[in-house]
């Protein structure tokens, strides 16, 4: 999603361009995973037959100096754990078997199939061989049977890798795309129409910048020249008509002059002193990328924040590792909760350009402090500094899209500002989880504190010093306000049965016990955050349509309903099928259900609300129903953490999804209640 220019024929050209650029990157990018996932498939089987052979060398050397010290294959003890230590250390090897010189097995472990442990040392069982020698003479033999389907897994899993690197990569290319198109082209190509626009109503009071790029310099040039003369022969005009009506005597034909001169300046409007203003127009493009490289900083830890956490933190006596793991991802939420209601004042009056680069700074700091955290207490601190970050970014890219939309662009303006927040959601998990795998979680925050230090350079390069706004200041939370808003019970509802539940499932489901659940089940942080991803994935696709049939349809209360029951009847069977395909159905199943509801909620607000909106002003109604709901976000990892220590983690996921039914379906009957007392009194 991207604002576009205004004009038909602009818009049509810049559309034609955003789709080739958008269509070449996604070619190329296919065409490089095939490349590499050919090169891999080339690769992967001899490298595992050659690991194998390796490990069949190293049992051979070992077990062989232990005969040539005189010790017989009787007396070998302790072979049984030195080959499950192999088979611990070496997940593409199935088993081993170690062999006397007539052919008879001694030791043998692993899964050795119905045949038993004979039939891999025949020839043609697929076993890698080797014999063990002692001066010359064949003492005995070492089989090593690798893994059946174990290089097809891993061909698997690298497909899938290089799939979510090539959908990152696409959506960050499209991203970046954005950029380049809103700095080069989206603004130069607006200013011109603009400054056209002006020209045809005889308005030459503004210049155009001069750094429009090399290729409007043809435009700019002869404009700016054009401006310049007609301010100098106006004023030159303005002057001797100013001299040639006092020296009338006749006051009738200096009233003539003086007329004459007020048509022009009428009909031809010039700068009034000698500087000539340059054209200044907010583009809301160019907020987009640095919003999502930030955001995306701090969704590539949502795969494995939990798992790390628990490696961490040193277990107590007076508190349980569940609470414990939930405490960090608790405040990091309290800490966003608290900081939201003051940053937003403070963006007002400093402008969204500093703010981002002043929110910047805490995200690093926070993330490289997360990355060499060695306690509970000093991670709970450091995610905390991040947090702050967290809420100061998000409300200046708000306010910047908010304050630099018009009327009849506010809704694009705020679909451009939520489509990046979507966009890093999807890639965010998915990325995180692959760099967790391959380099550590302590690095991939380490790689977070670099997206955060480019979106500062970011914001710094496209953004403008803001310039001075009109209006009144934004008016400031206060605590009396809740109270007022609270009073409403229709408003109370929702936020208590709707609202909450749905934050508290969020970070308590998805946040909490996704992760830990789905690493307990056997998954790398890659598999987890390709479940995770496709939650953003689904929010992205339905949201859209979702918000288009509710304001079709009306109802709002009904699809905040429906969604509320899909997302907690998707948690339901974990408890029974405690499997990786329950998760990832139940992932998707709250992705669906809150599409359903996030936006239809929204639109309740203010509908629920028209006497607090004229009393308090609709931005206030909306920043009390934004603190309230994120206690949802806060209670959450507790929440579950209580669950997880009395039922289990599939028992907790179960019990969450009964309460998000619950609260629903209380919600549900009391707007049937409701409206059916609407409908008595109006009877």
């Amino acid at each position: 999603m991207m604002v576009l220019p205004e004009n038909r024929q602009s818009r049509r050209f810049v559309i034609r361009i955003f789709a080739l650029a958008a269509i070449t990157l996604m070619l190329a990018c296919g065409a490089a995973a095939w490349l590499m996932y050919g090169h891999f498939e080339a690769r992967l089987s001899p490298e595992l037959d050659r690991k194998s052979a390796l490990v069949a060398d190293a049992l051979t050397a070992e077990i062989g100096g232990a005969i040539e010290l005189g010790i017989p294959f009787s007396e070998l003890w302790g072979m049984d754990t030195l080959l499950d230590r192999v088979l611990a250390d070496n997940p593409d090897i199935d088993a081993v078997v170690v062999s006397d010189a007539d052919g008879n097995p001694r030791f043998a472990r692993g899964n050795l199939g119905d045949a038993g442990a004979a039939a891999m040392m025949a020839a043609g069982s697929g076993a890698v061989l080797q014999l063990i020698t002692v001066d010359g003479a064949i003492v005995g033999t070492v089989a090593v049977l690798p893994r059946p389907g174990y290089a097809e897994a891993q061909l698997t899993a690298i497909l899938q890798d290089v799939l979510i690197v090539l959908l990152v990569s696409v959506l960050v290319a499209v991203e970046l795309l954005m950029i380049v198109l809103a700095v080069f082209l989206f603004r130069p190509i607006g200013l011109v129409d603009e400054a056209l626009e002006r020209a045809g109503s005889g308005d030459f009071r503004f210049q155009l910048p001069s750094r429009l790029g090399r290729e409007f310099r043809r435009v700019t040039a002869p404009f700016n020249t054009l401006v310049a003369r007609l301010t100098d022969r106006q004023h030159a005009l303005l002057a001797d008509a100013e001299e040639a009506r006092v020296a009338q005597i006749d006051p009738a034909r200096a009233s003539q002059v003086q007329t004459v001169v007020d048509s022009l300046r009428q009909r031809l409007k010039v700068s009034a002193g000698r500087h000539i203003g340059t054209l200044w127009r907010p583009n809301l493009n160019v907020i987009r990328g640095p919003l999502f490289v930030f955001i995306l900083s701090e969704e590539m830890s949502r795969a494995f924040l939990p798992v790390f956490i628990r490696s961490v933190h040193e277990p107590v006596s007076w508190m349980s590792d569940a609470t414990a793991i939930g405490i960090p991802i608790s405040v990091f939420m309290l800490t966003i909760a608290v900081v939201t209601p003051f940053a937003g004042p403070i963006a007002d009056r400093i402008g969204a350009r500093r703010m981002f680069l002043i929110g910047a700074l805490p995200g690093l700091v926070g993330y490289v402090g997360t990355a060499f955290a060695t306690s509970l207490l000093d991670l709970t601190l450091w995610r905390a500094v991040s947090a702050v970050g967290y809420a100061v970014i998000y409300i200046a890219a708000q306010g910047y899209v908010a304050r630099h939309s018009r009327d009849d662009s506010r809704t694009q303006g705020m679909a451009l500002f939520m489509g990046a927040v979507f966009a890093a959601g999807v890639c965010g998990p998915a990325l995180g989880g692959v760099l967790a795998d391959q380099i550590g979680y302590r690095a991939t925050f380490i790689v977070s504190a670099g997206l955060a230090v480019l979106s500062g350079a970011l914001v710094f390069w496209l953004l403008e010093p803001d310039r001075p706004t009109v209006g009144a200041a934004r008016r400031r939370l206060r605590l009396g306000d809740i109270g007022v808003v609270l009073a409403n019970p229709g408003f109370a509802a929702l936020v208590l049965l709707a609202a909450i539940p749905g934050k508290i499932v969020l970070t308590a489901f998805l946040f909490y016990l996704a992760p830990l659940f789905l690493n307990h089940l056997g998954n790398t942080s890659a598999e987890t955050g390709r479940v995770i991803m496709l939650y953003g994935v689904a929010t992205v696709l339905l949201t859209p349509v979702v918000a288009h049939l509710a304001d079709r349809w009306g109802g709002h209360w009904r699809f905040i309903a429906l969604g509320g029951i899909v997302a907690g009847a998707g948690l339901l069977p974990v408890a029974s099928v405690p499997t990786t395909m329950a998760m990832l159905g139940a992932v998707v199943m709250l992705g669906v259900g809150h599409a359903m509801s996030i936006t239809p909620q929204l639109a309740m607000v203010t509908a629920l609300t028209p006497r607090e909106c004229e009393r308090l002003g609709h931005t206030t109604v909306m920043s009390v129903y934004r603190v309230l709901e994120r206690l949802g976000n806060v209670v959450g990892p507790f929440i579950a953490a209580a669950l997880v220590a009395r039922y289990g983690e599939a028992g907790a996921v179960t019990g969450i999804g009964l309460l998000v039914i619950v609260s629903t379906l209380t919600f549900a009957g009391f707007n049937l209640v409701l409206g059916a007392s609407a409908r008595r009194a109006e009877a």
